[in-house]
């Protein structure tokens, strides 16, 4: 039995208020339970084409976050990396929110991302 973490919690209190305050049913990741599951998993995908700023360890995987669910071994994975990110996708759906508040509470489009300027393109 895997044990409850209070990252997770976080992130899936997120991702349940995401889910009522924009009516973006998908983001809703069931239970508040600090236990990655489908359900949270599932929520983790639908948000990554909207949420910039989610870590490349999961963004490289996205084309096939979906298929790994079909298999015991692909879910373990998943969830593993959900588990070690949720911070991050934590603050990356906090950021997205904000970000739509500010620009006048539409949908939730996020900017486009900032290219650093380091003399190389």
């Amino acid at each position: 039995m895997a044990t409850p973490d209070s990252g997770v919690a976080e992130l899936q209190r997120v991702l349940t208020a995401y889910a009522q305050i924009t009516g973006y049913t998908p983001a809703n990741p069931g239970p508040i339970d600090g236990l990655v599951g489908l359900k949270t998993a599932m929520a983790v995908i639908a948000m990554l084409p909207r949420t910039p700023g989610i870590p490349s360890e999961i963004t490289a995987l996205a084309p096939v976050l979906s298929l790994m669910l079909a298999t015991a071994d692909g879910q373990a994975q998943v969830f593993g990396i959900i588990r070690r990110n949720a911070g991050a996708i934590t603050r990356a759906v906090i950021a997205l929110e904000a970000y739509r508040v500010v620009s006048g509470g539409g949908a939730a489009t996020p900017p486009p991302p900032v290219t650093p300027s380091g003399g190389k393109a």
